[in-house]
């Protein structure tokens, strides 16, 4: 019965991954709409394979639209450039190869990342110097007082935002679904669209793997310090350790960003089970309805998640020359608007006609570091600057 849950649940999720701009969030949320939660009251394994499968499956549309969730936010710009490449095949075998490796060193890294957030789990002042440390390495990594403000202008105006949405659910319900998909997203396909840009087909490209066990591992290490810290996710984790080991090529990048998002969600459920920490709103929705359980039988969730993970994978390399094919065939302005009206429909379905303002909002701070030719991980100050007020 177990095996039967835990295959429904990862069919479940390839299919809602494939989806642009929906997040594993918004699915719990969906999951209450349709009274699923209900119907599975102490199946916390169907739930965490949806949640593996989804996140394996985003990448498909983050490599071949550049539609991100907050999860894979830094993938779609290495991946973007090899699909202009005409190599979005091999951007998605990355994708795989990262989250694979991903997840069994992160749950031989369990023990690790339970002492170590003994240690620093409560500690405020680790955490509040953290997010300050990485939000002033965004400012002074620029080389002249000019750009040095204009970073240091857009971290205010996207903390801002930040903290005028999550900070209180009056003005928008969920924010990050529209503040995500504005920031991030929306100007990517604004640009693609009005653009009218040459079509570009995709190839084959045969990977060389040597680099990418060690490429791997470096993610999932990275990932159990960034998990200790609310409002870092892998855009994070990935951006220092772009900071530590420097000249990373873009096969590099996709295979540690893949690894460091599937170990981070791993590492979510842990902290949930062991301390009752919630890192994702998904695992908040699981808790409301007692689905969350300290009394976990440790040996059936690795296996659970090495079985959602696998299968995961095995599905996107199965289905792999159909999305290329569908992409090679199809009309590329027409799909990234198809893209677009998807993802906005989604947002006012869920938040309402309220949200069209923040959206619009978040666009223009959005096309912010285009403008200026900045990073666009400095837009994380979104989620960073509410988390350090919250430390103060």
């Amino acid at each position: 019965m177990l095996i039967l849950e835990i295959i429904i649940g990862v069919f479940l999720g390839f299919v809602l991954g494939l989806v642009p701009n929906l997040h594993i969030n918004t699915i719990g949320f969906l999951f209450i709409l349709v009274g699923l939660l209900s119907l599975y009251p102490q199946n916390l394994f169907f739930f965490i394979s949806v949640a593996v499968s989804q996140l394996v499956s985003s990448f498909v549309p983050s490599c071949l639209f550049g539609v991100p969730n907050d999860q894979t936010i830094l993938t779609i710009f290495p991946t973007h450039k090899l699909f202009l490449e005409g190599k979005a095949k091999l951007a998605i075998f990355l994708c795989m190869v990262g989250c694979f490796f991903g997840v069994f060193f992160s749950l031989l890294l369990l023990p690790i990342l339970f002492l170590i957030f003994n240690v620093l789990g409560s500690f405020s002042f680790f955490i509040y110097s953290a997010i300050l440390f990485v939000l002033l390495m965004f400012v002074f990594e620029a080389k002249d007082l000019k750009n040095k403000l204009a970073s240091l202008s857009i971290i205010v105006i996207s903390g801002a935002l930040g903290v005028l949405t999550l900070k209180t659910s009056y003005f928008l319900k969920e924010p990050l679904l529209v503040c995500i998909f504005g920031l991030f997203a929306a100007p990517f396909l604004l640009i693609a669209i009005f653009n009218n840009p040459k079509k570009v087909f995709q190839k084959e490209e045969t990977p060389k793997s040597s680099v990418y066990f060690f490429t791997s591992l470096l993610g999932v290490f990275s990932s159990m310090f960034i998990i200790l810290i609310p409002s870092f996710s892998s855009a994070q984790a990935g951006l220092v350790v772009s900071k530590i080991k420097n000249n990373l090529s873009s096969n590099e990048y996709i295979v540690l960003f893949s690894s460091i998002a599937i170990s981070s969600l791993i590492f979510s459920f842990f902290l949930a089970f062991t301390f009752f920490k919630s890192r994702l709103g998904y695992i908040v929705v699981l808790r409301s309805f007692d689905i969350i359980t300290l009394n976990i039988n440790w040996l059936v969730f690795c296996l659970v998640v090495v079985i959602s993970v696998c299968l995961s994978v095995l599905l996107v390399l199965l289905f792999i020359d159909d999305f290329i094919l569908f992409v090679n065939n199809s009309n590329h302005r027409a799909i990234n608007i198809v893209v677009f009206l998807i993802s906005v429909f989604i947002i006012f379905s869920i938040s309402g006609k309220s949200s069209l303002i923040f959206l619009l909002l978040s666009m223009f701070i959005g096309f912010l570091p285009i403008i200026f030719n900045k990073r666009r991980v400095i837009l994380m100050s979104y989620i960073m600057i509410p988390t350090l007020l919250y430390y103060i």
